[in-house]
């Protein structure tokens, strides 16, 4: 008797985690994989549409698996500026729960 695969059970990154991949200029599928909470096949759907976005506009190619993190965050409409107020939260309740231990 032959058992299903298990699947992989994709957690939403902490609003640092995010910051830290986007302040890079390039994604590679990896990176669009965390950021879009999604698995490899839909990343590199999402990179090779954002590709042949560029491509279009520009008529320049891209580095073969990179595209513009720029793009990236375009794509998936991430906010930024909540990211940041989020992330400054997180920092002082670990602060503030740092305190509480000592």
């Amino acid at each position: 008797m032959k058992s299903k695969p298990k699947s992989k059970i994709i957690t939403p990154m902490k609003a640092i985690d995010i910051l830290e991949i986007i302040s890079y200029q390039w994604a590679r599928t990896k990176d669009i994989m965390d950021i879009g909470c999604c698995g490899k096949v839909r990343a590199i759907a999402v990179k090779d549409e954002i590709q042949q976005q560029i491509k279009t506009e520009t008529g320049k190619d891209l580095p073969k698996h990179l595209v513009p993190m720029s793009k990236v965050v375009e794509y998936f409409n991430i906010d930024i500026s909540y990211l940041k107020k989020v992330a400054k939260a997180e920092k002082e309740v670990r602060s503030w729960c740092y305190i509480r231990l000592i």
